[in-house]
Order: structure tokens, then sequence, then C-alpha cells
């Protein structure tokens, strides 16, 4: 392929998307994936179809100013504003609305008074978990995340099976259609062994961005 036509495909500002992509440059996009493959570099992980997920590395682009906040001291102040918008938004990505008040509430130590605050205290005691350097990454602690924050909020039909680390049913993610379908539940503990197998494995793999390619 032409370095300039590849170059041109590689920095154009919908990169990722592939779809659009593939429509711009229809005559050329196949060749172009061809090509870009000899940059990926596989995982040690496999994607629903049982194919190595792939990724490219790219230059780490942060800005000045950025570094300089990153740096700073931060304020008990910022502390509790981020983990109130964390919480905030974690809950927003479930349809579930909480008020500001209840949260700022619980993060300023009160008891909580309703099933609403009881969530949102189970939120808090979550990133406190995840924040302890303590707390390493494993199945285990995964499903301690679980109890903590969701598991005993649920209806008892919507709960892990006792003695189960993960889900035993079907998983839908829902728009207008199915716009996907989670893999077999079946494949769940196999799948996350290996991912937190890849986690805690020491190497020099950096991975600054994930494509969705795959090898086959």
């Amino acid at each position: 392929m032409e370095i300039t036509k590849f170059l041109e495909i590689l920095h154009d500002k919908k990169f990722m998307d592939y779809r659009k992509m593939s429509n711009k440059y229809s005559d050329t996009f196949q060749e172009y994936l061809d090509t870009l493959s000899m940059f990926y570099k596989k995982l040690p992980l496999e994607d629903a179809q049982g194919n190595f997920m792939v990724f490219l590395e790219e230059p780490l682009k942060i800005q000045t100013s950025t570094l300089r906040t990153l740096f700073q001291n931060q304020s008990d102040l910022y502390s509790k504003k981020s983990l109130e918008t964390e919480i905030i938004a974690t809950s927003a990505i479930e349809n579930i609305d909480f008020s500001r008040d209840s949260v700022r509430s619980i993060l300023s130590g009160q008891a909580s008074k309703n099933e609403e605050e009881r969530r949102i205290e189970g939120l808090k005691k979550g990133l406190e978990f995840i924040s302890d350097p303590g707390n390493k990454i494993t199945e285990e602690n995964l499903y301690k995340l679980y109890k903590m924050v969701i598991g005993k909020y649920l209806d008892e039909e919507n709960q892990l099976k006792e003695g189960n680390l993960y889900r035993h049913d079907s998983v839908y993610v829902v728009g207008t259609k199915v716009e996907h379908t989670g893999i077999s539940y079946k494949q769940v503990p196999s799948y996350m062994k290996s991912l937190v197998k890849y986690i805690n494995q020491k190497d020099d793999i950096l991975i600054w961005s994930l494509s969705s390619g795959h090898i086959k």
C-alpha cells in the first residue's frame, strides 16, 4: 500500500470509527487493515469468538498543564468532589438517579436514612475498597466488591447463586433492539481467570489504546 495513503487513513480524525472509515476509503480500506495488522501486538486474552485481542501502541500525549495538575497535592475537598461525581456518574449508567444531597450526606459521614442512601453507602465502600493498595485484583476480591456494592441490594432472583463468583444466565445490552449479547455464562469463569492473570502479570507491555481488530 502506498505510504501516503496509509498515513492519510491512519491520521484521519475518524480513525476508530471503522464503519465511517470503510465508507470514506472504500477502495483502499481493506488493504489498509491488512497493512495495519503488521503492527498489532497480540494479547493473551480472547474475545467472545475465541480470537486473540490485539492492540496498537501509540505515543502517550499529555499536556503540560495536565501534568502540573496530576502532581499537585489533592485536597480533601477535591477528593470528596471527585467521589461525589463518580457515584453520580456510575449510577446514571445504570439508570439510577441519586440526589446529590443524599450523596453528600453519606460522604460527610451521616448515617443512611433510606434505601437510596444505603446504596450510595455501598458505592462509597466499594470505591474505598478499590482505592486501598492492599486489595489486589483477584477473583475473590471482585466477588467481595460485588457483595459490598450491589449484591445485597438486588432482588433474590437477580443475585448470584450461592457458591458462584459470576452470573448464571444470559445478559443483553438493549436499546430499541438487542445491541449486544454477552458471552455465555459458561465461558465467564475461564475468561475472568485469564483476565485476572493478565492484569497481575509483570511485563513490558504498555497499552495506550486497544484496537477493535482481532487475530484469527
